[in-house]
């Protein structure tokens, strides 16, 4: 189980399962959002993830929606569409990073 929150706290997160995957994300969508080349992103079932506390805001770069927090802007996580999945910023869920592929 991962617990993880924004950078100010107001949003916490629950993660109950472990990463079914971990990828260096090359699409346009994720360098646009995070400004980086890649993105080293984990990704979780979808009702593994439960919001503790606070409301996260949604939005999207170029298509994929993104859940953000409205107060410190801390990128918390994308949704896979046509999937029921989520992906997170490692650096935000934290433990050891081992790639299955590249994206």
């Amino acid at each position: 189980m991962v617990e993880t929150q924004c950078l100010c706290g107001e949003i916490s997160l629950v993660i109950s399962e472990e990463p079914l995957a971990q990828v260096y994300c090359h699409c346009s969508d994720c360098q646009i959002a995070q400004g980086a080349a890649y993105v080293l992103n984990s990704v979780y079932p979808a009702d593994a993830v439960k919001v503790v506390s606070g409301k996260p805001i949604t939005m999207a770069v170029k298509g994929t929606p993104r859940l953000r927090c409205a107060s410190c802007g801390t990128p918390l996580s994308s949704v896979l569409q046509f999937s029921a999945k989520v992906g997170f910023e490692n650096s935000l869920v934290g433990g050891p990073f081992i790639s299955f592929c590249r994206g």
